[in-house]
């Protein structure tokens, strides 16, 4: 007869798959390397700052309903506050091994849509799709405000400043566009942090609506898809990632 391995054993079969984003946990210090490949496979994940002591992960789990991840004596400490249930004590070792781990251990079933889902900074899950001539127009705004040294100005001030490309902006983006930030959360759009000369070389730009961070599909996508391959379900949708979030 076979012996199961520990991995082996912690490993639930069972033909109830869930979604990535339906899965909610929180990351100790010791797994933030974990944290961030779950979410780019789309998982709902918070990951402690390493200044955070594991009392800051008990409190996130409880407070938010989240799994806690950890694994050592930090997990024998945070299942004494929590119960079995509310956490998961990770056995692998290495960053991807473990978040290969946790998403069979949950039955996550992940696609090439879910990838990139939520944003690698925030954890959002809310994307503006822009063509590059509106992210062309946003950076030659943010041009102008770094040279004037003000943010708040009047629609007037120079040739991208009317009334109507400011109403544009709002009704289908959501951005106040005297300042460049969205209405709803207040983020600034950082479009300060790509290359202008990558504006004219991508057709569509995905701004994070939490955060503000702007993305694109490059090389990274698929490096992820090969990593997780041997759990990636495929599909037959020809859809962009970003594009999937938006429809949903």
């Amino acid at each position: 007869m076979k012996r199961l391995s520990a991995l082996e054993k912690k490993i639930v079969h069972n033909d109830e798959y869930q979604s990535p984003g339906k899965l909610r946990v929180v990351c100790d210090t010791m797994l933030q390397g974990t944290g961030r490949y779950l979410r780019s496979c789309g998982v709902d994940v918070k990951i402690m700052e390493n200044h955070e002591d594991h009392d800051v992960a008990i409190q996130s789990g409880l407070k938010e309903e989240r799994i806690i991840l950890s694994s050592g004596n930090p997990y024998k400490k945070i299942l004494s506050h929590v119960g079995q249930d509310a956490c998961y004590d990770v056995i692998s070792q290495g960053a991807q091994d473990q978040a290969t781990e946790v998403l069979r251990h949950f039955n996550v079933k992940v696609t090439p849509q879910d990838i990139f889902s939520r944003c690698q900074v925030c954890n959002g899950d809310e994307y503006v799709k822009m063509p590059s001539s509106d992210m062309t127009i946003l950076s030659d705004r943010k041009d102008f405000l770094i040279g004037s040294g003000d943010t708040v100005l009047s629609l007037t001030s120079n040739p991208y400043d009317n009334q109507s490309l400011s109403k544009r902006f709002e009704e289908e983006y959501g951005i106040e566009f005297s300042n460049l930030t969205f209405m709803k959360s207040q983020a600034f759009i950082k479009i300060e942090l790509i290359p202008k000369a990558m504006i004219t070389k991508v057709d569509w730009f995905y701004v994070c609506a939490t955060c503000g961070k702007i993305f694109w599909e490059g090389s990274h996508f698929s490096r992820i898809c090969d990593q997780f391959s041997h759990i990636l379900t495929l599909t037959e949708q020809d859809t962009n990632i970003y594009d999937h979030i938006l429809n949903s």
